[in-house]
């Protein structure tokens, strides 16, 4: 089962990571998966701005599930980690929360999007 996380999390981690390059770099939220699935990224009113406020967002997810990865990847495989792995998963979980909580908002202030 640990495989299964463990893959599934550092890909994920690593797509945010993907995701946080081309949003510093060149301005692209095509690979953001912050965006819901029916928004256009050019319909964006401050592309600058939207960037600026949700790169760290994106960056905070990708490097904490590709940590999550590794340690999950490094207990099924290695050496069990003993307590770090349900510390991470609960960290893992906080920054989802706050980052989907974050998102929503910045969501609304710079797209279309009704409540």
């Amino acid at each position: 089962m640990g495989l299964i996380f463990g893959v599934f999390a550092l890909c994920f981690g690593i797509r945010g990571l993907y995701g946080y390059y081309l949003m510093k770099t060149k301005r692209d939220l095509s690979a953001s998966y912050l965006l819901p699935k029916d928004v256009n990224p050019k319909d964006c009113k401050d592309l600058d701005a939207y960037c600026r406020e949700t790169q760290s967002l994106q960056m905070l997810m990708g490097v904490i599930t590709v940590l999550y990865g590794i340690m999950e990847l490094y207990n099924s495989y290695v050496a069990a980690v003993g307590i770090l792995l349900p510390i991470m998963l609960a960290l893992l979980l906080v920054a989802l929360l706050l980052v989907a909580v974050l998102t929503r908002k910045y969501n609304y202030k710079y797209f279309d999007l009704k409540k």
